[in-house]
């Protein structure tokens, strides 16, 4: 047997040792999804192996975005829990390979078909078995790869768990292509590339926006009233919306005093509603002309206070939860003598 027969020979041993579901097993649960990858590549008896043995990439963090500064390029940063560095892939249409000797050539991986098709593909395998929950999804490109994602994420057997999802959207749509698929999603933040209003009609009806705890809208005024949004499980909030009312005031008091847990909302608007009837009828601590007003409300606990704040300078009501020993001392005496 010459040396290219034993070579080959080797290589086929090799290549059945690692088609043992039983080795293979023990091989996945120790590298990252990256060296999954590469290993499908090897054979076809490997990767149908792998396949089959669906290992969970162990994906802790996805971020996904346009790079503005090169056209037809899509870029994703993966983290694992195996390891706290973050690989990432840049994604370009072959069109844009400006000539031979571009300097950033090598940084990419170039398509010759539809860019987004081989995005969303690629997307499709890394999550096609993912169980684990992730720390982080966060996705910054437009509605075309937002739907494509949308569709993928539909068609997973399972929800996929995500505590914190990020997005960059134009519209509600496009938040109902991702939120309807994911589950035990703790924290929501919606941004924009430009300021615009934003409805929230369909998606405040989801269990998802329901069971989450934390909110935040950026550059984005919701046009829904706060009473319509569905608030009751968030401990922090921070969004804009097109208009306050007294009874928006009261909503968002009687949601803080209800909760057991920690309160943070910070509610900026366009508008006020709020007369002066609301003062008479809940007079402030303190009042100041065209300024801060704030209010004191008693908790079940005798050491917690509910503070909200409204700010007609800055079009601003902030509603938390503060020690007794922040109090006024005037306003405790009044309380007590009451």
């Amino acid at each position: 047997m010459n040396l290219e027969e034993q070579t080959t020979l080797q290589d086929n041993r090799s290549s059945e040792v690692f088609t043992n579901p039983l080795l293979m097993d023990r091989i996945l649960v120790e590298i990252e999804w990256f060296d999954i990858q590469c290993l499908r590549k090897v054979s076809r008896g490997i990767r149908l192996c792998v396949d089959s043995l669906k290992p969970d990439p162990q994906i802790a963090k996805y971020k996904i975005k346009l790079i503005d500064n090169f056209p037809g390029t899509v870029e994703i940063y993966i983290t694992t829990k195996l390891s706290e560095d973050s690989k990432y892939v840049k994604y370009r249409s072959r069109e844009f390979l400006l000539n031979d000797d571009d300097q950033y050539e090598n940084d990419f991986v170039y398509c010759d078909g539809p860019l987004i098709e081989r995005v969303v593909n690629d997307f499709r395998i890394i999550f096609q078995h993912q169980v684990s929950m992730m720390s982080k999804f966060n996705l910054k490109v437009n509605g075309e790869i937002l739907k494509s994602i949308g569709n993928v994420l539909k068609s997973r057997d399972t929800p996929l768990n995500v505590e914190m999802l990020k997005m960059k959207v134009a519209n509600e749509k496009d938040i109902m292509s991702i939120l309807p698929y994911l589950d035990s999603v703790e924290s929501i933040e919606i941004g924009s590339y430009s300021e615009g209003d934003l409805s929230l009609s369909d998606v405040s009806r989801l269990d998802q926006w329901r069971n989450a705890c934390e909110l935040k809208v950026e550059d984005l005024t919701i046009m829904n009233s706060i009473q319509e949004l569905n608030l009751h499980n968030f401990q922090e909030i921070d969004i804009k919306v097109n208009n306050i009312s007294t009874n928006d005031f009261i909503y968002l008091k009687e949601i803080a005093e209800q909760s057991k847990k920690f309160i943070y909302f910070k509610i900026d608007f366009e508008h006020s509603l709020i007369d002066d009837s609301f003062y008479t009828s809940l007079p402030p601590y303190m009042r100041n002309p065209n300024a801060k007003k704030t209010w004191y409300f008693p908790l079940s606990s005798p050491q917690k206070f509910l503070q909200l704040d409204y700010d007609e300078r800055i079009n601003t009501i902030y509603v938390y939860r503060v020690d007794r020993d922040r109090v006024p001392e005037d306003f405790l005496i009044d309380l007590n003598d009451e």
